[in-house]
């Protein structure tokens, strides 16, 4: 009887706690392409996340962190910006947040006060692959109006 009692309750467990714990959108969340995010974004740049930091006053811990950087190329930015650099708002995806992980490569959306950015569906950070750097240049150059974009 013990035995099945565990099991009734490891079933029961496991049918609500992914609805609790999962990320709640509004209906009709619009999902941006990596072009239409970086026509968005002020800032845009592919960097290697160095180690990342928990805010440990705010939130339990691990749920929403810091990374920090060491920038490798920068699409998009109104001002110089130093080639590292520690900025905020990433986390659990059941918080609707980007979660990146130390050691790998991506490109950031990121707000001028070095937030990350989340336009639409919860995405502030890809994976750098050469279809997303493609878009990305191309969103870029989309929203530049000088001549000489691309070259």
């Amino acid at each position: 009887i013990a035995g099945e009692m565990f099991l009734i309750s490891a079933l029961v467990a496991g049918l609500f706690l992914p609805v609790a714990y999962t990320c709640s959108l509004p209906t009709g969340t619009f999902f941006y392409t990596p072009i239409q995010r970086t026509i968005l974004a002020p800032i845009v740049f592919q960097a290697k996340v160095l180690n990342t930091t928990t805010y440990l006053d705010r939130h339990a811990t691990g749920q929403v962190f810091d990374a920090c950087v060491r920038i490798a190329k920068i699409f998009k930015a109104p001002f110089e910006i130093p080639p590292e650099l520690c900025f905020g708002s990433f986390g659990i995806e059941e918080l609707c947040l980007t979660y990146v992980f130390e050691g790998s490569d991506y490109i950031f959306f990121v707000n001028e006060d070095f937030t990350a950015r989340y336009d639409g569906f919860p995405l502030s950070a890809i994976s750098v692959t050469d279809d997303n750097l493609s878009s990305v240049e191309r969103g870029y150059c989309s929203a530049d109006q000088s001549d000489d974009c691309g070259k």
